[in-house]
């Protein structure tokens, strides 16, 4: 099992992070890379004034969206294919449904952590919006491999086998996987036969259970 279509996701120019960890990924499994840039345009002031203001401080906005653009451009040029251009520029409220239109048919959405709020409604609308899977990057990531060691976190819900399931090519990938549970009791523990039957899949596949 193979990532065949990688979207990343910047809200600035220097989501150094998550084109880092976006090649990484496309150098293991050779995909389809689109990196798109995600802009928020202010709203029209309502006052005497503030349609010039709004006009002023938009142009300015927008000029400085279109320098961030370039930065990504030819950030995306660097990859081995070259990565396709996308951009999202529009007001409040908005975003959400652009960038889930974009993640759709994304097999993984990389990021870089961030607590900017325009990063974290972006990250929101991957994850309930567009269902795909998303992957955050530390802002200080730069290279390395991914995926050696990894923790599944176990709930014995849905979310938790859905989790499992988009993140197979990393799972059979890995060195280690170790899965743990928080208060869980039985049936539904680290024993319980749906994670014990996960866990013997990835066995199955090379991975090293704890």
């Amino acid at each position: 099992m193979a990532y065949k279509d990688l979207l990343t996701i910047v809200t600035r120019a220097n989501g150094d992070a998550a084109f880092a960890v976006a090649e990484t990924i496309a150098a293991r499994w050779p995909c389809h890379v689109a990196g798109l840039h995600v802009a928020e345009l202010p709203q029209m002031l309502a006052s005497a004034n503030g349609a010039e203001l709004w006009a002023d401080v938009t142009t300015k906005i927008r000029a400085d969206n279109a320098a961030d653009r370039a930065q990504v451009s030819e950030r995306l040029r660097k990859f081995d294919p070259p990565g396709e251009m996308r951009s999202v520029e529009t007001f409040a409220g908005a975003i959400e449904d652009a960038v889930a239109y974009n993640a759709l048919h994304a097999d993984l959405v990389v990021m870089e952590r961030s607590n900017d709020p325009l990063n974290g409604a972006v990250q929101e609308a991957v994850l309930f919006k567009s269902g795909r899977p998303l992957l955050l990057a530390p802002s200080d990531w730069r290279a390395g491999r991914i995926g050696r060691r990894i923790l599944v976190a176990w709930s014995a819900k849905r979310e938790a086998a859905r989790a499992i399931a988009d993140a197979a090519p990393l799972l059979e990938g890995a060195e280690q996987v170790a899965v743990v549970t928080v208060d869980a009791k039985p049936p539904f523990g680290a024993s319980s036969p749906p994670i014990l039957r996960a866990a013997a899949s990835m066995s199955i596949c090379g991975t090293s259970m704890v």
